[in-house]
């Protein structure tokens, strides 16, 4: 590094630019080397209040929290940045201490392993397009590849070997609470990944798996028992087992989609519906988009207007000739929509 700003200046395509700006961009190296200490310990102090620094359940149990776990992600990027820039210069690797060296490394590898396992853990699908090139060369560099572990996929709950897996592999998932939190995530994001295809559904177990990670948080019970709700609760979301709806249409997913949605929306406006109309409703939903079946449905207002009118027909004809059930013009579009929606995003599906 002496001598680059000289060597530099020497080839043609450099031709015209200053030594000074060739220096100084050697100058502009050496700085950011002189960060590392900062770095390393801007890392470490995110983990300060861990009484046990070698209790690696601590570490990820205190990464549940969102924006600390997002803090963590950065802060570690930005260290292996600084670590891999130091690791590529010669005048580093002279003048820093082996033991620090080696404490550098290892902490490098360790929070790598941590940051697999809480992605793992609470099922997140993060894309540092250029991160992850730079700390895998950089591990493969300066670190044994067998010193940092290699994770599984992220836990798929609808796959059942990969439930098993969470449940058998204690070299990953050490604990029942670290065994809970992988599934219990996993099914969240299931839950937020799907919630509009069937509102009523999913808000239901959305609550249910949200109040089972809250209790254990807040040492309301037990592991073992988190284990056991966040497993049953995983199983119901993929059974999507509908044991409120009336049993005409349980085994009908698409229908039940439409009439929990709609039961609802009577609800919020103060409106007691048998169950057998609403699911009348659910059905007459589901055979007017049948009607409309034509390429490109969603972006055709014609064909969407179609099925609008049939539902308008039920509202008249059904509910109110019927049943004496009138509906105000906007609580009918509000229904329309609702129920258009859902059908909307279960067919991007």
């Amino acid at each position: 590094l002496g001598e680059i700003d000289k060597a530099l200046s020497h080839y043609d395509q450099l031709a015209g630019y200053d030594e000074a700006d060739l220096a100084g961009m050697i100058a502009s190296v050496n700085e950011q080397v002189q960060t590392l200490p900062q770095k390393h310990s801007h890392l470490w102090d995110l983990f300060r209040g861990l009484d046990n620094k070698q209790d690696e359940e601590a570490y990820e149990v205190l990464l549940a929290d969102q924006d600390l776990r997002d803090e963590f992600y950065v802060r570690l990027a930005e260290f292996s940045k600084a670590l891999a820039l130091a690791l590529s210069t010669d005048r580093f690797l002279m003048e820093t201490d082996d033991t620090l060296l080696e404490t550098y490394r290892t902490d490098l590898k360790r929070f790598e392993n941590l940051r697999q396992a809480v992605m793992l853990r609470y099922a997140e699908a993060i894309d540092y397009k250029e991160y992850q090139p730079k700390i895998k060369k950089l591990l493969d560099r300066h670190i044994h590849a067998d010193d940092v572990s290699q994770l599984n996929k992220p836990v798929n709950i609808y796959d059942k070997e990969s439930v098993a897996g969470v449940m058998e592999n204690r070299a990953i998932y050490k604990t029942e609470a670290a065994r809970a939190d992988a599934i219990a995530y996993a099914t969240v994001k299931v839950i937020n990944e799907r919630i509009e295809e069937d509102p009523a559904f999913y808000e239901k177990f959305s609550q249910l798996i949200q109040q089972a990670i809250n209790d254990f948080k807040e040492n309301r019970i037990a592991a073992a028992e988190y284990l056991v709700k966040a497993r049953d609760i995983q199983e119901q979301v993929v059974a999507s087992r509908h044991d409120d709806v009336p049993e005409i249409i349980r085994d009908n997913s698409e229908a039940c989609a439409y009439y929990g949605a709609s039961k609802n929306l009577f609800e919020g406006w103060g409106m007691s519906l048998d169950e057998g109309l609403i699911c009348q409703l659910a059905l007459a939903v589901q055979e007017s988009l049948l009607q409309e079946q034509v390429v490109d449905f969603w972006h055709n207002d014609t064909a969407i207007n179609q099925v609008r009118g049939r539902l308008d027909d039920f509202y008249y004809d059904v509910m109110k000739n019927e049943h004496g059930i009138e509906l105000a013009e906007g609580q009918m579009d509000e229904l329309s929509d609702r129920v258009l929606q859902i059908a909307r995003s279960r067919s991007q599906r």
